[in-house]
């Protein structure tokens, strides 16, 4: 590795999934703190069907053409069930066990990170969100919402390049929530509520992480945010009372 960048070769990807897999490096390079570096020579990352040679040194991503294939069929969810190995959570079957990494872990990581199953099943509930019951965590016997399989992705990929456990928090919103009450701009400490610089609800909502102790407490901020979110959305007050 070379300064802050991380050098990464893909070989053997479905042309249909190739992009898909450098968004999801990309993320992943973001998440370890360097700037994804896409390359044909030489390489921190390679993400391929086989092993590098051992002289390359580098971290091995096995490319596993079956899960590449799940996202040019029509099928919501890519297994009855997880599979694990190596500590981690896996949406198809590993392809080495006994390697550092032992499976397609970009695959299942963007099938995670897309939200495939919001695209492939069509129900949704009465504000037009996919009910939980039909999700993938729902319907993927072992895939647990409350443990982030791609956190265990990023720890992974961490160990085997060497780098420092990250110092801090940092937080990325979604832009699918529930718009907040006004109200909620109320609750802002002055500092705060001058800072602002827009009107979306997930500026607002940064802001009252802020306002709870993110930098002390990360969770106990997220704790209090939440019970906030709910009193005040459409799942505390009905969606007519909410916007």
């Amino acid at each position: 590795m070379t300064g802050t960048g991380l050098r990464i070769r893909m070989e053997g990807a479905r042309p249909a999934f190739g992009p898909r897999a450098r968004w999801v490096l990309s993320i992943m390079a973001e998440g370890l703190g360097r700037e994804a570096r896409f390359t044909d020579g030489p390489a921190d990352i390679v993400y391929a069907p086989r092993p590098p040679a051992a002289d390359e040194g580098a971290c091995w991503i096995p490319l596993q053409d079956t899960a590449q294939a799940f996202f040019e069929g029509p099928g919501a969810f890519p297994a009855e069930a997880v599979h694990r190995a190596g500590g981690l959570t896996l949406l198809s079957p590993p392809a080495d066990p006994a390697a550092a990494i032992p499976g397609d872990i970009v695959a299942s990581a963007f099938y995670l990170l897309a939200r495939w199953d919001e695209y492939r099943v069509a129900d949704r509930d009465r504000f037009g969100r996919l009910p939980y019951a039909r999700s993938a965590f729902a319907s993927i016997e072992g895939l647990d919402i409350e443990e982030p399989a791609v956190e265990g992705y990023l720890a992974v990929l961490r160990e085997a390049l060497g780098l420092p456990a990250p110092e801090s928090w940092t937080v990325f919103l979604t832009h699918d929530i529930d718009r907040i009450r006004r109200p909620l701009e109320a609750l802002l400490p002055d500092d705060l509520y001058l800072a602002r610089r827009g009107t979306t609800d997930s500026e607002l909502i940064f802001l009252l992480l802020m306002a709870h102790g993110l930098e002390r407490d990360p969770a106990k901020a997220v704790q209090a945010v939440v019970a906030l979110l709910q009193a005040h959305s459409c799942y505390g007050q009905g969606c007519e009372e909410a916007v």
